[in-house]
């Protein structure tokens, strides 16, 4: 039997679909990422608004990875997309092997807030995404509190694409199409999960030039032109 996401796990919420894990412990921190000053500044007085996130907040921007090192424990770290040390996906990497019971939350500028910029965060192991808007103040301590409960907090149509495309992986791991070959599946899995070209030879140890030739065999087998049309046309056809 396939392990399958549905939508009994899912709880709406003002507008929110959300998805239940595990709640973190009561010492559980907080944890704001951020090279710019003032945004920093700005989360912490709305988050120290609220009597228990406050007590939860470690001070300072911690913008320089070294501070991480050796801190451990689990938390919320609230990750400024705009201004952060590193990409958002290796950033997730580099914190989850320091602090691997932690979660995400992704603030998001408004111009890089689509579906498509939410779906690939998720896949990169964030727990919860919010437009730097200003409906920031009315939303951040919510979305916090969310993941400190377990939840992941994304809009309603982010998490039923994310729920469909992982049906759809997990579908492909346990009968992969046999028009394709095993590298081509492979190339076609981590593309569902919205990876590069370049990320996609990263992983697979292959050079973009060879990520390229599979993608265009894969195109044609499927009798597709472009990316997005391929992920639309595995999502309904598995």
């Amino acid at each position: 039997m396939n392990l399958m996401l549905s939508s009994p796990s899912l709880k709406n919420e003002g507008g929110l679909i959300q998805l239940f894990g595990d709640v973190l412990p009561a010492d559980a921190f907080i944890q704001v990422v951020t090279q710019h000053p003032l945004t920093a500044v700005t989360i912490v007085r709305i988050l120290s608004s609220d009597d228990v996130l406050r007590l939860r907040l470690r001070r300072g921007l911690a913008a320089d990875l070294a501070a991480y090192i050796g801190h451990g424990g689990a938390g919320v770290f609230i990750l400024d997309t705009c201004a952060l040390p590193l990409p958002a996906e290796q950033l997730c990497r580099f914190l989850r092997l320091r602090c691997a019971a932690s979660r995400f939350l992704a603030l998001l500028h408004p111009n890089r807030s689509s579906d498509e910029d939410m779906l690939r965060l998720l896949y990169s192991g964030v727990w919860g995404c919010i437009c730097m808007t200003d409906r920031l103040e009315e939303q951040l301590p919510g979305a916090v509190r969310g993941l400190l409960e377990g939840s992941l907090w994304v809009p309603g149509s982010v998490l039923t694409k994310y729920v469909a495309l992982t049906n759809t992986m997990i579908r492909w791991q346990t009968r992969p199409d046999p028009s394709l070959t095993a590298r081509e599946s492979q190339i076609a899995q981590l593309l569902l999960r919205r990876l590069s070209n370049k990320e996609i030879s990263t992983v697979l140890k292959i050079s973009e030039r060879t990520v390229k030739f599979h993608l265009s065999n894969i195109f044609d087998k499927f009798g597709v032109e472009k990316r997005r049309s391929l992920i639309e046309f595995l999502t309904v056809a598995t």
